[in-house]
């Protein structure tokens, strides 16, 4: 042995030093491709003799017992392949001299390409590579510790690796390895994430990784200057305390009581500044606070634009067409709230939801699209009127509802919910509230609750004002080409208990006081999910005092005027009743729905709902407007103009009836008997209306509007072969032979399970014929 070898075993001067800088590379197949000095003196082994041998070769390493460890695809070697960053193996090696002494391996992933490991060689009694010059920190020293060389390149190559396996495009896993990396590479045991309020600037605990998790999330949100995350994030300076117990701004009061006293918190930067920030906490005294500064604070980077980049593609998800006409402006706000609904519940992971759109000119809700389980919960504040009630408008804050109402916000106590847990999401555009999003859960709550927030008042922000310009633009539009709008006096909040005749404001006598475009008295969309507007505001289905009268303006809507005679009413309501009864009850009903739908009677006459002697019928006269009306007028004139010879209108009135096509009638009702016949009906046309509009552009030569038809056509009936057959066509059209076959496919597969039926000679033909080509 030599002498310096020989002083490094015993323990000499350079002892500490040596071992701290014994260390070795391998490439991805774990050949050696570097190796240091002290790795030649520690393992006696020269670095010529080491260089392009497998690593298991050179080490031959083995356990106390004599089992070999190191081998070809060793577990540590594979847990960094499987997507570790670091991994260790203690082991015993004979050097040159024939000693054997015990040694710890820690690997740290280098990143690909070109891939492989950095292996540092340690031997100390804990198996635990020497940190801060070859001396562990003292326990509960502040005293700030000098790293080696080693220290730094090791810590950058983990850096290194880490930013490999973070993507923009999977933000939710991106997270936890960022947290799980910070816990393991510090010894912490708790690491957490906090990420600012696009607008409100609160922040939110977005991520956990650690035990406690109780004792952690007993504080969920900060305001700025408050608590260790408010003040890091006001001040963009860290904190660093081995004495979390009496430290008087960190707030939450169950962590400390579970023993911690080492916490570190720094600012998470990006570009445009701080947008949250990193913690870490442990209930040793000894963490090495200023190697935890060192290596947050480069985390801090690449975690921080990693998060600014997937904000970036969420929010740019949505991007708004400007329509061409008054019924594309309705279309394309109708799309782009059910796009940003959609995209939203994507988001926050989410079983339901409702965004719900505001006009402060009717001080009420005047557009609604629901999606998915629990859709029907409503902010009783917008839905009244009264959104400077809302904490989540008048903060531009995220708010979770979950748990104990008694910890909710006091005016959102009454709301009704029916989930686990409700998110409310602001849309406000320059302090003017533009509407809310609702987003609902089940059983599957988010964990931590305020998990998704940021990221969604992220997208809220963004969406806002699309959905802001997309409204005015409807309304503009709808002002510039009916000449019959007029512009109505803003209503006060419609109270559901105001019986008919006692407010002189809901008169159908319309102002132009306002200089905003009018709707009329009461507008209704029955395609799709029931919804009933009142003067462009949208009525609940909590405003009726009695359900049963919601369902009876339904029944007299789908009859478009066709009187109905008490009798088969009190049948259709119910069929089980004593007649006597149930009259008696019809006449509750019919007072209960004209005191939610008639303005002020005028000369002592209702004006839409009518009675003649004992039948009931909605007056057609009225000014209201129904959308399956609109819907069968449109289909009416496409068909006039067909016949006349004038095809490219008669496709645009074709387009408009599509346009109002939301949904199967009274989507809410599918087992309601009374209106199965006009609901079948209604869809046999919009089948035949999409099959045509589908025909008409795959002979113009415009495979993707014609693809789309085929496709929205097999969304209403996914058993018409007539459908699937077009479909074939347009994507073989279209040079795109492989889906036109898959499709086949998919009609084969639904044919047989839903009728038990092979496809038609016809679809068979087709098929052939495409697989040839």
């Amino acid at each position: 042995m030599s002498t310096s070898a020989k002083s490094e075993h015993e323990g000499g001067p350079g002892a500490a030093n040596s071992l701290e800088e014994a260390f070795f590379v391998i490439d991805d197949q774990q050949q050696v491709v570097g190796w240091s000095d002290a790795a030649s003196q520690r393992l006696g082994t020269p670095e010529d003799a080491a260089l392009g041998k497998s690593c298991y070769e050179v080490l031959q390493g083995r356990s106390p017992f004599g089992k070999v460890l190191c081998r070809a695809d060793c577990s540590p070697f594979n847990a960094l392949r499987s997507g570790h960053l670091t991994s260790r193996c203690s082991m015993t090696v004979t050097n040159g001299s024939s000693a054997r002494r015990r040694l710890t391996a820690e690997l740290v992933a280098i990143p690909t390409p070109p891939g492989g490991a950095a292996a540092w060689l340690v031997e100390n009694e804990s198996g635990h590579r020497i940190t801060n010059g070859g001396a562990p920190a003292r326990a509960g020293s502040d005293a700030p510790q000098e790293s080696t060389t080693t220290d730094v390149l090791r810590d950058l190559s983990s850096l290194g690796a880490l930013s490999t396996l973070l993507s923009p495009d999977d933000l939710g896993p991106s997270i936890e390895r960022s947290l799980d990396w910070l816990r393991e590479e510090l010894g912490a045991e708790a690491a957490e994430l906090f990420l600012g309020e696009a607008q409100g600037r609160d922040l939110l605990l977005s991520g956990y990784s650690g035990p406690f998790k109780s004792a952690f999330t007993e504080i969920t949100r900060f305001r700025p200057g408050e608590g260790f995350p408010g003040l890091v994030s006001a001040n963009g300076a860290p904190i660093l305390t081995h004495h979390l117990n009496g430290d008087p701004r960190y707030l939450r009061s169950r962590v400390k009581q579970k023993g911690f006293s080492s916490y570190v918190c720094v600012p998470l930067m990006t570009s445009d500044g701080v947008m949250g920030t990193l913690s870490v906490a442990s209930r040793r005294t000894d963490l090495d606070l200023e190697r935890a500064l060192t290596l947050m604070t480069w985390a801090s980077r690449p975690v921080g634009n990693m998060l600014r980049a997937g904000l970036s593609q969420i929010r740019d998800r949505i991007q708004p067409v400007a329509p061409a006409s008054p019924s594309d402006a309705e279309s394309s706000l109708d799309d782009l709230m059910r796009a940003v609904l959609e995209q939203m519940m994507a988001v926050g992971q989410s079983d339901g939801g409702a965004l719900l759109l505001y006009d402060r000119r009717v001080e009420g809700v005047v557009r609604r699209v629901t999606q998915g389980e629990l859709s029907g919960m409503l902010c009783p504040d917008i839905i009244g009127g009264n959104p400077q009630n809302c904490p989540s408008l008048v903060g531009k804050h995220g708010v979770a509802l979950h748990g104990p109402r008694r910890l909710w916000p006091p005016n959102c106590h009454q709301a009704p919910t029916g989930a686990t847990m409700v998110t409310c999401l602001p849309l406000v555009v320059a302090d003017r509230e533009v509407g809310i999003v609702q987003l609902g859960y089940a059983a599957g709550v988010p964990s931590p609750t305020t998990k998704f927030l940021p990221l969604l008042l992220s997208l809220a922000e963004r969406v806002a004002g699309a959905i802001n310009a997309a409204w005015l633009n409807l309304q503009i539009q709808q002002a510039a080409n009916d000449p019959k709008i007029i512009y109505p006096t803003a209503l006060p909040a419609l109270g559901v208990s105001e019986a008919a005749g006692e407010s002189p404001e809901h008169s159908p006598e319309l102002s132009t006081a306002d200089g905003g475009p009018a709707q009329p008295w009461l507008s209704v969309r029955c395609l799709g999910t029931f919804e009933l507007y009142q003067q462009g505001r949208l009525v609940t289905p909590n405003m009726f005092s009695r359900r049963g009268a919601l369902t009876l303006l339904k029944i007299l809507l789908i009859r478009e005027g066709r009187p109905i005679s008490r009798d088969a009413l009190t049948e259709l309501l119910w069929p089980e009743a004593d007649p006597q009864a149930a009259a008696n009850r019809l006449y509750v009903l019919v007072h209960a729905l004209r005191q939610i739908v008639e303005p002020s009677p005028r000369n002592k006459k209702w004006i839409y709902i009518r009675s003649d002697g004992d039948r009931y019928y909605l007056d057609r006269e009225a000014p209201y407007e129904l959308d399956v009306e609109e819907f069968r007028k449109s289909v009416s004139l496409g068909n006039q103009l067909e016949r006349d010879g004038s095809v490219d209108e008669a496709i645009r009135s074709y387009e408009r009836a599509m346009a109002l096509y939301r949904g199967d009638l009274l989507e809410e009702e599918p087992y309601a008997d009374w209106c199965w016949a006009e609901r079948e009906d209604l869809k046999e046309i919009c089948l035949a209306l999409l099959n045509k509009l589908a025909d008409h552009y795959l002979k113009q030569d415009s495979f993707e509007e014609s693809i789309n038809y085929y496709r929205r056509a097999l969304k209403v009936d996914p058993l018409r072969e007539r459908s699937h057959r077009g479909l074939m066509r347009a994507l073989w059209q279209a040079g795109r032979r492989d889906e036109a076959l898959r499709q086949y496919r998919a009609c084969q597969t639904i044919l047989r399970r839903e009728l038990g039926l092979d496809p038609l000679a016809e679809t068979q033909r087709l098929y052939l014929r495409i697989r040839s080509d």
